[in-house]
């Protein structure tokens, strides 16, 4: 997100290029690694996937009950429509364009949470708010701005409170997994 926002180029470019080389770095890696390794790479990538499901989907729920409950106006979700249309163009509107959007920002959460497993697994609940609350400083450097958000304070409140959450149920998901498996 970050080179599109920055530089212009397509997300769509940007997040196969990134894919590609995550892939073949993550190949690089699991070939010079012993069979005792690879059995932890899994572990650490199965880990992050199922901590960052629980982890987003918490992010979400906490947003989502934030600005129902409360006299807040920002609506949470209005980005995964700025998500999709970044990868397909400014023009396109559309449930599908939303949808696209939604998987971006899940696969963020997941990706997200596998780097946070990889890192950090064993270190618990702390690590995973300081994690969470590092994304969310990187991101209000970039999004405010790039989405033309007119009600700056909620949206910093709103985003805070769910990457708490994030962080909160990361950091206690991993290490209850990781300790769980062994990695």
């Amino acid at each position: 997100m970050l080179v599109y926002i920055l530089s212009g180029v397509s997300l769509l470019a940007t997040f196969l290029v990134t894919t590609l080389g995550a892939v073949i770095i993550g190949t690089f890696i699991w070939r010079k690694a012993s069979g005792q390794q690879q059995g932890s790479l899994k572990t650490r990538f199965k880990v992050g996937l199922i901590s960052g499901i629980f982890a987003t989907l918490a992010y979400d729920l906490s947003r989502y009950l934030l600005v129902t409950l409360t006299p807040m106006t920002v609506w949470p979700f209005e980005a995964f429509m700025v998500f999709g249309q970044a990868f397909i163009g400014e023009e396109v509107r559309g449930p599908g364009v939303f949808l696209l959007g939604v998987i971006y920002h899940v696969i963020n959460g997941l990706t997200f949470a596998i780097a946070y497993t990889f890192a950090f697994a064993h270190k618990g609940v702390w690590a995973g708010l300081a994690w969470a609350l590092t994304l969310e400083v990187l991101m209000l450097t970039i999004y405010p701005g790039w989405l033309q958000i007119d009600q700056i304070g909620q949206f910093v409140g709103m985003s805070f409170f769910g990457h708490v959450f994030y962080g909160l149920v990361l950091g206690y998901t991993a290490r209850k997994l990781i300790v769980r498996y062994k990695g």
